[in-house]
């Protein structure tokens, strides 16, 4: 739907040129009195090429549509992203000095977030008072209709108007449906488009209906409406519903993870830098870890582990070792269980904070696993429930991670039901559809605030 909104709105548009020019009067503001006269044009470059590689990614031009206030979220993380960039870069360079940094911060914020205020304060009055909304008809009542209305509806910044729908189902004409009246059928669309002065069209019927998909533009063949077929691609179990084109062919993808090219750098980056920094700042706890498994139990500090990795790949995965040194039986793997006896004193306390799982950030250093992503299932467990969950082995579209979506919403700790391993993979899956940097970030938050609130960790 991202590029049908697009050409009802050149908000976000207008977003992108009012920050740039936000930014570089932040810059000429500056400029003066502060001996960087020489080096402006460098820390301007620069800045602006960490806006124009940082802001799409975490999504500011995404949610430029959405209410003000996560626009002016969005727009403020991003910056801050990018000022942290630039105060790495050239903290130490010839004259920038904290004084300018400071107040470079404070103008260059306000001024964005002044200009993006004046901008959807001009955008709101010009949809009330001057700008027509665009009129729309929906053929279709079934799910797929209801989905569009939901979205449209949704998009608070949109100007368009839903006015009712069209549907071939005698019964359900002149009833509502979201408070949206069902107006007729295709013997009286061009009657209904001709008298409400309909803009567009949108057909939202399944893909198979092909004959009243023709019979819908037969009907409309002397209208200047614009007609717009809404490809039902909900019936899919899909990652990442687009479609690309080649060569003029449109090509729908179907199981096409979103963290491919700059995005899948993007999140490397994010990883290694995170996982390096983290493990500099927990290393003390590290040693001290490692020290009291080697007094308080036999066998090694380290466990490791066999798991699937990106695209179903065998790796290792490291973990402190929390359990007394035991074997298992050849294709038989026990989950830890509560008051599990094979679990050591200080086992106990490791996994129920997760504090066994810091070795992975070794994991992603080396990478092999993400910070943020579908946690890895034992090999025996993925054989288990590929072929019992639907869309299970999707999840094996993007790295592993130590900790992910599903975790944070309490599906994490043993899986006794084919309910819980189902849920682990709906909420992956999600995860997977609309990863962004400032999702992984929200993850990251939500796990340090539950990590020693684990009931069902064993």
């Amino acid at each position: 739907m991202t590029s049908i909104f697009s050409q009802f709105s050149r908000y976000p548009t207008a977003c992108f040129v009012i920050d740039i020019i936000s930014i570089i009067s932040s810059f000429l503001y500056l400029n003066y009195g502060f001996g960087l006269q020489i080096y402006n044009n460098i820390i301007i470059s620069m800045v602006l090429l960490l806006v124009f590689f940082i802001f799409p990614i975490v999504g500011v031009y995404k949610k430029a549509n959405a209410s003000l206030i996560i626009q002016l979220w969005y727009l403020f993380f991003a910056w801050c992203l990018v000022f942290v960039s630039i105060e790495a870069i050239f903290l130490n360079f010839y004259g920038y000095t904290f004084n300018y940094s400071i107040q470079l911060f404070v103008i260059s914020s306000s001024i964005l977030i002044i200009s993006r205020l004046l901008l959807w304060t001009l955008k709101y009055y010009w949809q009330k008072n001057i700008s027509k909304p665009q009129k729309i008809l929906i053929y279709g009542a079934g799910s797929l209709g209801l989905n569009i209305l939901e979205k449209v509806q949704n998009q608070i910044s949109i100007n368009m108007k839903i006015l009712g729908f069209i549907d071939d189902n005698l019964k359900l004409h002149n009833t509502t449906v979201k408070n949206i009246e069902i107006l007729g059928g295709l013997s009286n669309l061009v009657e209904i488009s001709e008298l409400l002065k309909v803009d567009e069209i949108w057909i939202a019927l399944p893909l198979r209906d092909e004959k009243r998909i023709n019979q819908i533009q037969e009907k409309m063949r002397h209208s200047t409406t614009t007609l717009r077929l809404i490809p039902d691609l909900f019936i899919f179990k899909m990652i990442n519903r687009q479609i690309s084109n080649f060569e003029g062919v449109p090509i729908i993808n179907l199981t096409s993870a979103p963290i491919i090219g700059i995005n899948r750098l993007i999140k490397d980056f994010e990883d290694r830098i995170l996982a390096l920094i983290i493990i500099v700042l927990v290393s003390p706890l590290l040693v001290v870890i490692a020290f009291a498994i080697k007094i308080t139990s036999k066998g090694p500090i380290i466990f490791k582990q066999v798991r699937h990795g990106w695209n179903n790949e065998e790796i290792i995965v490291y973990k402190f070792r929390s359990m007394h040194v035991h074997s298992e039986l050849d294709n038989q793997l026990t989950q830890a269980k509560k008051l599990d006896l094979r679990v050591t004193s200080l086992g106990i306390f490791l996994r129920r904070s997760s504090l066994d799982e810091l070795p992975q950030f070794i994991n992603v250093l080396q990478g092999r696993m993400s910070i943020v992503g579908p946690r890895p299932h034992a090999v025996l467990h993925d054989n288990l429930y590929k072929d019992q969950v639907p869309s299970y082995i999707k999840r094996q579209k993007v790295k592993p991670g130590i900790t992910g979506w599903a975790q944070v919403n309490g599906w994490r700790g043993e899986v006794d039901t084919l309910e819980k391993i189902q849920k682990r993979i709906e909420f992956d899956l999600y995860y997977i559809e609309n990863w962004n940097v400032f999702f992984d970030l929200k993850i990251i938050f939500r796990t340090i605030a539950i990590v020693f609130n684990s009931k069902d960790v064993y």
